[in-house]
């Protein structure tokens, strides 16, 4: 098997919810095109 370093930008958004200091919600969002085309 060999492999071959690769480097790539995928666009993203991550939306946290913060209460009280505490993170209560994390969302993470990207493009999934983006990422599928650089398995290629």
């Amino acid at each position: 098997m060999t492999t071959k370093a690769t480097t790539f930008t995928v666009p993203g958004l991550l939306i946290l919810h913060v209460r009280d200091g505490l993170i209560t919600r994390v969302r993470d969002y990207m493009d999934s095109a983006g990422v599928a085309a650089a398995r290629v």
